[in-house]
C-alpha cells in the first residue's frame, strides 16, 4: 500500500510503502503461538497435579495445608 504524501511543490516527495510483512501481523500471530504454547503448558500441569494428587492424596493434603499456613501468615503479618 502506497502511502499518499502532499507536498508544497519545493521538495520532491518519495513515497513509502508499507513492508511486505507488517509488524501488526507478525504480532498477532506471535500472540497466538504465545496463547497455543501457554493452554498447552496449562493442560500438562493439570494433568501432573491430577496425577499427584490421586497417587499420593496424604501428601497433597499437606502440601495444601502449608501453602495455606504460609499465605496466612504471610497475611497477619502484613496487617
Amino acid at each position: 500500500m502506497i502511502m499518499a504524501h502532499s507536498s508544497n511543490g519545493k521538495h520532491r516527495r518519495i513515497a513509502i510503502e508499507e513492508p511486505a510483512g507488517s509488524f501488526t501481523h507478525k504480532a498477532g500471530e506471535a500472540g497466538e503461538r504465545f496463547e497455543a504454547a501457554f493452554t498447552d503448558m496449562h493442560e500438562k500441569v493439570l494433568a501432573k497435579s491430577s496425577a499427584f494428587i490421586r497417587e499420593h492424596p496424604g501428601a497433597s493434603l499437606l502440601l495444601a495445608a502449608t501453602v495455606g499456613g504460609v499465605v496466612g501468615w504471610l497475611i497477619k503479618r502484613r496487617g
